[in-house]
């Protein structure tokens, strides 16, 4: 008797990757936002909060947003992706963007009392 055994891969799901260049940005400054799926055949929806306009440009599986001056202490960079081949299923993701401001105040160390 011959037993043959096949295995056959079964894709459960697709993969969003969130980057963001610098992965800090200082208030004011500029920040990309790129966002990439292993869907082969994506819909790709970034929104973010009223009155956030980036400059956008997109490929088959990838959308980058790029915003000349980050005006907003709160900044999340959002990502739902929605894959065709697979019966329409969606994913999301999201990262948190670090915004700070560089203003340090430098003091001098107090004197030592003797």
């Amino acid at each position: 008797a011959v037993l043959a055994f096949w295995i056959q891969p079964i894709v459960t799901g697709f993969e969003i990757m969130i980057n963001t260049n610098p992965p800090a940005v200082e208030f004011g400054d500029s920040l990309e936002m790129n966002c990439t799926t292993t869907c082969p055949d994506p819909i790709i929806n970034v929104e973010y909060k009223p009155g956030i306009h980036p400059n956008r440009t997109t490929g088959s599986n990838w959308t980058t947003d790029y915003f000349p001056s980050v005006q907003a202490w709160d900044f999340t960079a959002p990502c739902n992706v929605i894959c065709k081949s697979q019966n329409y299923s969606s994913n999301e993701g999201k990262k948190v963007v670090t915004v700070y401001n560089r203003e340090i105040n430098i003091t001098s160390p107090p004197e030592v009392l003797e």
